[in-house]
């Protein structure tokens, strides 16, 4: 970091942080009191069409307003991520200049599309002579679930390392597994960082509504490739074993239970903090039956949030989760529900997981661990030796 620190100016772009809903806002909640933490100025660039209430102070809403519908025709989508990206770039152009020519100020984007890096590499050869500039890439997915291939994102990386030099040019993801892969296939090295949103003593409250043996809860919004289809089938499993145990989801899950089964629960698809703290606190077991192909390598806040709060959380065999959970001796929380959906079993596993304290105790040790190598603190340790080194050693 610069000698003084306050002189350092880390902006965070976040193109998708639309509402309150998935990691998004936690995330750069969190980046920002990790920056204060180390006396950095803290901005967040959102866009237009933003529709938080209250926003912390410097967040401003200066990007693109347009959201892209999953549903639109293919010729639609192309043009309207065509039109978002030059509207990115003439929005965000005016602000790159005013900079001041000296300052030093760390560009981050942790979620971005190629079209977007591609205006932002053509905003930045304008503004070259900005020399305290840098940039910080935080990627998510393998190169194998990236656009094309990862082929646009690891030509415009080498391209922005001769616009900035390689110096000024940190690749970031939050999993050494991702890490390996984007590595190689982008020929420079990758930093692991710590995943910032965590919440390690949630809050006393109290369960609302009739108490069930097991509570479980499918956070987040409802998504095939979060285990959509094995959660509507969990559902609908009954029996004496079932009718001690909730199912909490989303209301858009429109799951449906039956008399002699579970009881099922569905709640707001996009919840404040306090009502996702709520939910986590009062939990018993969390699900994430995410899909083993496009969670392999990538991280998921909800897993690291859920056991840094020291709750048992069951995960889909070969996941990056899975993989986590094997480090810490827990195989008893590593599912095969893709392969062979036994109901009985499942509801058997859930009530001891539940039950167990020999399983409690080993989470709890996973906690503290989780607890050290991630959250604000342990993020901005990150941002002071990627700034001097370029790496981050836990």
């Amino acid at each position: 970091m610069t000698s003084n620190n306050s002189e350092t100016l880390l902006i965070a772009v976040a193109p998708f942080l639309f509402d309150e809903a998935g990691h998004d806002f936690a995330y750069h909640k969190s980046v920002e009191k990790a920056a204060d933490h180390l006396g950095l100025g803290y901005r967040v660039w959102l866009p237009l069409s933003c529709n938080i209430d209250n926003l912390p102070r410097h967040w401003e809403k200066i990007l693109p307003p347009e959201k892209l519908d999953d549903n639109s025709p293919y010729l639609k989508k192309i043009y309207l991520r065509i039109k978002r990206a030059f509207s990115f770039g003439l929005l965000c152009l005016p602000y790159f200049k005013r900079m001041k020519k000296m300052e030093s100020t760390i560009i981050f984007l942790e979620s971005f599309s190629s079209s977007i890096l591609f205006i932002l590499t053509l905003i930045l050869f304008l503004t070259a002579r900005k020399k305290g500039l840098s940039l910080w890439l935080l990627y998510r997915y393998e190169p194998a679930q990236l656009r094309l291939h990862g082929l646009p994102y690891k030509y415009l990386n080498q391209i922005l390392k001769k616009i900035l030099s390689p110096e000024k040019i940190r690749l970031l993801t939050d999993s050494h597994l991702l890490a390996h892969s984007l590595s190689a296939y982008f020929n420079e090295k990758v930093a692991v960082v710590p995943i910032p949103h965590v919440h390690p003593e949630l809050p006393s409250f109290s369960k609302q509504g009739p108490l069930v043996g097991v509570t479980c809860w499918w956070p987040g919004r409802p998504r095939t490739s979060k285990g959509l289809e094995i959660i509507q089938a969990i559902s609908k499993i009954d029996g004496p074993k079932a009718l001690n145990i909730k199912l909490v989801a989303a209301h858009n899950s429109f799951l449906s239970g039956s008399p002699d089964g579970i009881k099922i629960e569905l709640i707001k698809d996009t919840l404040t903090e306090k009502e996702y703290l709520y939910w986590l606190n009062v939990s018993d077991v969390i699900l994430l039956p995410y899909d083993p192909k496009t969670y392999s390598q990538g991280t998921s806040g909800i897993f690291v949030e859920a056991i840094s709060a020291g709750k048992p959380t069951l995960v889909s065999n070969g996941t990056w989760m899975a993989s986590e959970l094997t480090k810490h001796d827990l195989g008893e929380l590593i599912m095969n529900w893709y392969d062979n959906f036994a109901g009985g079993e499942i509801i058997s596993r859930i009530i001891q997981v539940a039950e167990s304290s020999f399983i409690r105790d080993k989470i709890l040790a996973m906690q503290k661990v989780y607890q050290k190598n991630h959250g604000e603190e342990a993020f901005a340790r990150a941002i002071t030796q990627l700034a001097e080194k370029g790496v981050y050693e836990q």
